[in-house]
């Protein structure tokens, strides 16, 4: 079952904007990426 899994997980990174952030800074150059 799903649930059997779900104990082994320590984090996720949901990435719903196309930019990936640390707290409250973007990682990478959004200038030139976007």
């Amino acid at each position: 079952m799903i649930s059997e899994h779900l104990q082994n997980i320590k984090g996720l990174i949901i990435d719903m904007d196309g930019v990936l952030w640390h707290d409250t800074q973007p990682i990478g150059d959004l200038p030139a990426i976007f």
